[in-house]
């Protein structure tokens, strides 16, 4: 009886292998692409991807075809999208066959042939599952017809079934570290809101002290009062902050839920922030449309985003700056944009901005008071109500914070 090889040592160990080296996508699906030339004695390899947001197919490893973009429909009119809406495996002997006796659906999409010069003969392809949900097509192509056994078939399945459970445990590996980031950022987090709060309240008995000692002295006395006042509304606001975060998380409405004037409430805002400016020596503009159209939205938990929005963008401006806030239609919908020519962001933090306990590094160096929540609970509240949010931003020259949020839709 013929002794098998040692699996130890094959091109098949060296994939299941790349669980213990990387796990990122691209490199797996590309040993995996090799692998199938390889094994099935084609000439070429596609791994398509589906890019739900845009309904197609898209080429993420095509060995042969390095640097260009392949992208088609996600749809029957293609080999690759057949087998991806169907679920279903397939061997093809010629592509310039019947292909409807296969499939009354079945077109072979030729697009990329003539895209990339090359005459696509006899092809296998069968999905990529990961989590038993479909998230590509693997196949293997040839320039000549009949290049593909039923074996080739049974082959490329086993090595799409190895590309996926190698991304099954690689995506179990990214939501183990994205719950050890979580749980960082909570410490660090726990850590501030210590800080926060113990250096107000310190601050408070301190000079409560000094104010007890003071009776002959009733100016100095009053003056260490106002300061206890302003302490005590720095805890106040922090707590407050945290309260409203917590109340969003829950999905709690605040207030009532109805048509609001973004317009309107975007200038009372503006004149609450007045003494903020002015203490920042910020220079606040307001432009806003007439034509604006209401959105349906809580409005209660509306102000915050605002108010989250305004100060922020105030906090983080140098005195002589200028903050804009500006309310207009577009879309369907309302945009809100607050625009200043602060700090900036880093260009690799701004993905991190809208992330519980997240502040940019250099927000932190400042040494402005924050929790990091407040952006949190405005991308909560816009999405709740079908909205957006997003960030641009240039260090050291200034940021553009918007929202949209889009008009008389029921939440």
């Amino acid at each position: 009886m013929e002794q098998r090889p040692p699996f130890r040592g094959t091109p098949w160990y060296s994939i299941l292998e790349s669980l213990l080296g990387h796990v990122d996508r691209e490199p797996t699906l590309r040993a995996v692409a090799e692998l199938a030339c390889k094994e099935l004695g084609a000439e070429r390899a596609t791994v398509f991807l589906v890019d739900h947001s845009r309904h197609l197919l898209r080429g993420t490893v095509a060995l042969g075809t390095e640097g260009r973009p392949l992208e088609i429909p996600l749809d029957f009119d293609s080999v690759a999208g057949w087998v991806c809406l169907t679920g279903r495996p397939i061997r093809i002997s010629d592509v310039g066959g019947d292909l409807q006796a296969i499939d009354e659906r079945l077109r072979h999409f030729d697009r990329i042939d003539r895209l990339v010069g090359y005459s696509t003969r006899s092809l296998c392809a069968t999905p990529l599952r990961v989590r038993g949900e479909i998230i590509g097509v693997l196949e293997a192509l040839h320039p000549e017809c009949d290049r593909f056994s039923a074996e080739d078939a049974e082959r490329l399945e086993d090595l799409a079934a190895v590309a996926g459970l190698v991304l099954h445990v690689a995506g179990l590996y990214q939501d183990i570290k994205d719950l050890r980031e979580v749980e960082r950022r909570k410490s660090d987090f726990i850590d501030l809101l210590a800080h926060e709060i113990k250096e107000p309240i310190a601050a408070v008995q301190m000079l409560a002290d000094f104010a007890t000692q003071m009776e002959h002295d009733p100016a100095e006395r009053h003056r260490l009062l106002d300061r206890i006042v302003l302490r005590a509304r720095q805890v106040t606001a922090l707590v407050n902050e945290l309260l409203e975060v917590s109340r969003v998380k829950r999905g709690l409405v605040l207030g009532e839920v109805r048509s609001v004037d973004l317009a309107r409430l975007a200038e009372a805002t503006a004149q609450g922030m007045e003494d903020l400016a002015e203490r920042r020596s910020v220079t606040v503009q307001l432009e806003l449309d007439p034509a604006t159209p209401p959105a349906r939205i809580d409005d209660g938990l509306v102000p915050y985003v605002f108010s989250n929005l305004l100060s922020n963008a105030i906090k983080y401006t140098d005195g002589g700056g200028t903050v804009r806030l500006c309310v207009r239609p577009e879309a369907q919908g309302v945009l809100i944009e607050v625009f200043d020519t602060g700090i900036g962001v880093p260009p690799g933090e701004l993905r991190h901005l809208f992330r519980e306990f997240y502040r940019a590094t250099n927000a932190r160096s400042r040494g402005v008071d924050g929790t990091g929540l407040g952006l949190v609970a405005v991308k909560e509240i816009a999405e709740r109500y079908g909205g957006r949010v997003g960030v641009d931003s240039t260090l050291g020259r200034g940021s553009r914070f918007w929202v949209w949020l889009p008009t008389d839709v029921e939440p």
